[in-house]
């Protein structure tokens, strides 16, 4: 029998390791920079949700404002309308007392002058 020889090739571990690894690194760099950009969005949407709950909150505190202001005011108007309503009610009745003396006063000139 001839010898052969095998020819068995063992491949080079390190090499392939390396190569894997390479790819490996590749592939997460560009996940990274994927992961990079999306993070950016998110950072940027989170930002963007921020600024129109404040600029909300904002418009809320000064509504909240003019309406403390527009009630405040209505209330000392309301008030002083209260008071002008009662000083007439009472000049109208001192009228009314000054009109029931005059009345009593010309009834006993009347009966005055009719006695004479």
């Amino acid at each position: 029998m001839a010898s052969s020889n095998p020819q068995i090739k063992i491949p080079d571990l390190q090499l392939e390791i390396r190569a894997f690894f390479k790819e490996f690194r590749e592939k997460v760099e560009g996940l990274q920079s994927s992961f990079n950009t999306y993070n950016s969005i998110v950072i940027g949407v989170l930002l963007l949700g921020f600024m129109v709950l404040l600029f909300a909150l904002a418009t809320l505190l000064v509504q909240s404002w003019q309406f403390n202001t527009t009630f405040q005011n209505e209330s000392n108007q309301l008030r002083i309308q209260q008071d002008l309503i009662k000083n007439t009610v009472d000049v109208q009745k001192t009228l009314l007392q000054s009109q029931q003396e005059i009345k009593n006063n010309l009834d006993e000139i009347k009966s005055d002058l009719q006695n004479r």
